[in-house]
């Protein structure tokens, strides 16, 4: 069974959309579209087909994509206050008060590659609601 993405031509080329249960991985150079074709892909789910979404972020910020969104029309910021969306800052460095860059703590916990701390950040950052 397929998943419309709703975005407009993409369903039609891929046989009705993205096959439900599978695990898509974008991947392309910075400017490339990916953070657009996920939003749009997670803001369709939830304005038309009630389904809500999570976002992880490893690069830009929070504040950034909600604002970047909004060229789109996309309230994310709103979406988020109903829990339809969750935006997970999984960004592994930070910014000190002197503009140095520093790993966060919360990610890494002794590891080169916080990998093993993200889920458990995406589960603590909150939960969506369906409607």
């Amino acid at each position: 069974m397929s998943i419309r993405t709703g975005i407009p031509g993409l369903d039609e080329i891929m046989g009705g959309g993205l096959i439900r249960g599978n695990c898509i991985l974008l991947h392309g150079r910075p400017g490339s579209g990916k953070t657009i074709f996920a939003l749009q892909f997670l803001y369709n789910g939830v304005i038309k087909s009630g389904e809500p979404g999570v976002f992880v972020t490893l690069c830009e910020s929070p504040g950034d994509i909600r604002k970047n969104m909004l060229i789109f029309g996309w309230d994310l910021e709103k979406l988020e206050k109903q829990k339809k969306i969750v935006i997970v800052d999984a960004r592994p460095v930070t910014f000190n008060n002197n503009g140095m860059i520093i790993p966060k703590d919360a990610l890494f916990k002794g590891e080169r590659i916080p990998f093993s701390h993200i889920s458990k950040l995406i589960v603590q950052t909150g939960s969506v609601s369906k409607s």
